[in-house]
């Protein structure tokens, strides 16, 4: 399991944010693998600012009755390097060299279908692609 303190780095790599929305976007990014509450991102939003890591400031709404002002947070200079390390220190975890195999016959079956589509779809557009370039051609 990726820290918190990670998953916010690495959620900031794609620009400032608000808190809820880089919470959101952890969510999204990680197609909800990954969930973090409030509880858990605004202290380590907190130990990123006093590491200097992520820098914050807030954006009071124009005009809006009762709007609450947001705190944006992004990357520093020494954030984004940290981020870097640690989405490299990942990919290399993730690429110990150790296959896992964990393909059944269930999933055997559904990647043959995927690859029969795929050929006939592959003839198919050659097919259209021929058509194409011979009603292209001079008469």
């Amino acid at each position: 399991m990726v820290s918190a303190r990670t998953a916010v780095l690495l959620a900031l790599r794609r620009g400032p944010v608000y808190g809820r929305e880089l919470i959101r976007r952890i969510g999204s990014v990680t197609d909800g693998r990954v969930r973090l509450s409030a509880g858990t991102v605004y202290p380590a939003l907190r130990a990123l600012r006093a590491a200097r890591l992520v820098a914050a400031w807030s954006v009071v709404p124009g005009r809006k009755r009762g709007g609450r002002a947001r705190v944006y947070y992004e990357l520093t200079v020494a954030g984004v390097r940290r981020a870097e390390t640690e989405a490299r220190a990942l990919v290399e975890l993730a690429n110990t060299g150790r296959r896992v195999s964990v393909t059944t016959s269930v999933t055997r079956e559904a990647m043959r279908e995927r690859l029969v589509r795929v050929a006939e779809l592959a003839a198919a557009a050659a097919q259209l692609r021929g058509a194409l370039a011979r009603e292209r051609r001079p008469a």
